[in-house]
């Protein structure tokens, strides 16, 4: 049996994470019914992702709509983000492929 150098109950631990990973299944949950186009827009907007497409639609729609297109949209943008951070890095090169398309 593993020992704690800082003489932590390992049992107490285990039960804290059991009982963290069921709240945040909660709230996820909770989140996942709210998650909205104009709620990930804006998300977007926070992010700093700005300006317009050849179309002169706004970077956070296009993207928005890219990912509701793709059937990824529920996942939210944070968390896709958070998934892969080399897009949070540097959105545009990723919005390009979406935002030359002309309707």
């Amino acid at each position: 049996m593993q020992k704690s150098k800082l003489g932590l109950d390992f049992e107490k631990v285990k039960h804290a994470k059991e009982v963290a990973r069921r709240i945040a299944d909660d709230v996820q949950h909770f989140v996942e019914g709210y998650s909205t186009v104009a709620v990930e827009r804006t998300l977007c907007r926070l992010l700093g992702i700005d300006g317009i497409d050849a179309n002169e639609v706004p970077l956070p729609n296009v993207l928005v709509n890219s990912l509701k297109e793709k059937g990824v949209l529920e996942y939210c943008i944070l968390l896709l983000l958070h998934k892969e951070p080399s897009y949070a890095s540097d959105i545009m090169p990723l919005l390009k492929p979406v935002s030359n398309r002309r309707p």
